[in-house]
């Protein structure tokens, strides 16, 4: 079962499922070997062929015999053959071969299998007559093979042969927030006599920060660790931190305070500058730009697309200093303000005019009126002493 949906991953899925509806051979991409065996499982399920689904690693079988284990042999053809052997090519007709780091094949096996795949007959080792088959093969390698094949080390022919379509299935640290549904389903399932765990969400940043070279392995390898000396049931960020050798770990900054502390560090930048610096889309930042500055935490110079944004000087015009005012300037009009009132005629949101608000008070300039729910306001902190 795959988990996971972020986009990376659904891109992958997609090309898998319409590549099943065919029984051409492909590659798969990817650094996680237990991910590319479950896309190559995909594509057999999904796929017209109702014969069975078999996988070999090229690279964990000895090269002497990779011969006889795909293509099958006569008793008697070789020393130790005492019975004879059909092979997997024929054990897959009609269904899916899997061929994990099919880049391992010594020269003599590339030539037999793209026999396979170009005349659909296999020859066992000792046979004189070939086998007619129809099979898919996926293959997967952990290495380039474009790379071997400009080397010499792979044939250019098998590669065009089993490169029909290609999908990539991308590594865990492009996928996002699936590393955390991962995460929770290996916890909760229980790992290899270990009582099922719960996953704290103060371990999820820890989970995000990581870079996961081994990918799901090493997830499971670790979740397992931690798993084996938690005590209470929980997997906290502490005993992740631990078990991946952090010391600490701090959870990252919200985009809108680094952008602030970008801002403050540079004296000043554009939309496009922040932006490109904090790798956000333009749109996004652009929102984020106009909600930082109702609130005050910036101000701005020049209009249009001469706009640059600066953070506001402690007690200068372009502060609280204008709505402040504005909050007094409505007492005088009314004898009393609200923060709805003062969000229209300062043109900030209710949360910025109760913060303005709540700063007079504090400071002695105004009190609240006594009033409670939507008509709560504030009148001068003079009209209440008298």
């Amino acid at each position: 079962m795959i988990l996971g949906s972020s986009p990376a991953l659904r891109v992958g899925l997609a090309d898998a499922r319409r590549e099943a509806l065919t029984m051409a051979s492909g590659l798969l991409h990817g650094e996680s070997v237990k991910g590319k065996d479950l896309i190559a499982r995909l594509l057999h399920e999904y796929s017209r062929g109702v014969g069975s689904f078999l996988s070999v690693n090229c690279a964990a079988r000895p090269k002497a015999i990779l011969e006889s284990v795909l293509f099958g042999h006569r008793r008697g053809a070789f020393t130790g053959a005492t019975e004879a052997s059909s092979g997997l090519v024929v054990a897959a007709d009609g269904g899916t071969l899997f061929l994990d780091e099919v880049g391992e094949l010594p020269a003599s096996v590339q030539a037999k299998l793209l026999r396979v795949l170009q005349e659909r007959t296999v020859l066992a080792v000792g046979e004189h007559r070939e086998r007619r088959v129809d099979l898919r093969v996926v293959a997967a390698s952990h290495r380039d093979l474009r790379q071997l094949v400009a080397e010499g080390r792979f044939r250019e022919d098998l590669y065009h042969r089993l490169a029909r379509f290609e999908i990539h299935l991308p590594p865990l640290r492009e996928r996002g927030r699936d590393v955390i549904v991962i995460a929770r389903a290996m916890l909760n399932a229980g790992m290899d006599g270990v009582a099922p765990r719960r996953l704290s969400r103060s371990a999820e940043p820890v989970l995000l920060a990581h870079t996961w070279p081994g990918n799901v392995r090493e997830l499971g390898n670790v979740l397992f660790r931690v798993a084996l000396k938690a005590r209470d049931g929980s997997v906290s960020a502490g005993d992740l931190a631990t078990a991946l050798g952090r010391e600490h770990v701090e959870p990252a900054a919200p985009v809108s305070q680094r952008v602030i502390d970008l801002v403050r560090g540079s004296g000043e930048a554009s939309s496009t500058e922040l932006a490109e610096a904090l790798a956000v889309p333009r749109s996004t930042m652009k929102r984020l730009l106009r909600c930082l500055v109702e609130a005050g935490d910036l101000a701005t110079t020049g209009e249009g697309k001469a706009t640059r944004y600066r953070v506001p000087v402690v007690g200068s015009e372009d502060a609280d200093d204008a709505r402040e005012a504005a909050a007094l300037a409505v007492v005088e009009r009314d004898g009393r303000v609200t923060r709805q009132v003062l969000a229209e005629a300062a043109g900030v949101s209710t949360r910025t005019a109760g913060r303005v608000l709540a700063d007079l008070v504090a400071r002695g300039v105004l009190e609240h009126d006594g009033r409670r729910g939507n008509s709560a306001g504030y009148v001068r902190a003079a009209a209440l002493a008298g």
